[in-house]
Formats: C-alpha cells, structure tokens, sequence
C-alpha cells in the first residue's frame, strides 16, 4: 500500500491488488469514525457485562436450591 499526504487533512491510500485502487479518506472522518466504533464497542461491552451478571445470579440462585450439574458418564469399553 502506498499512502500519499494530499493536504493537512486528507491522505489517498493506494492499494495494490490486481488493479490499483485509490481511496481518499479525510482525518476528520477517521477521527469521528474511530470515535463511532469505540462506543460500539463500549456498549457491546457493557451489554454483555450485564448477561454475564444476570448468569452469574442465575447460577448462584441455582446452587442456593441445591440444584447441581447433570454429570453424564460415558461409557468405555475395555
């Protein structure tokens, strides 16, 4: 790839693969495109910090009954 500064805030990106293609990307989008995907990851995060919890509490609730795992015996054969 061959990455070529157009002006102070945009830079074409070469990408060689059968045929060049150019890309023109502006540092502003970057920065609000980066800042887009952080909170996606954020909030993809702090949702399955909460299902974690919640199966946490139902696993908890499940050993306070008494209840425990099936334990499944495989035969061998000898």
């Amino acid at each position: 790839m061959e990455y070529i500064k157009i002006n102070e805030n945009e830079m074409k990106v070469i990408k060689t693969e059968t045929r060049n293609i150019e890309v023109v990307y502006n540092l502003n989008f970057l920065i609000e495109q980066r800042k887009t995907i952080q909170a996606q990851k954020e909030r993809e995060i702090t949702q399955r910090d909460k299902e974690l919890t919640e199966v946490d509490n139902l696993i908890a609730k499940c050993k306070k009954l008494g209840i425990v795992e099936k334990v499944e015996i495989k035969e061998t054969i000898k």
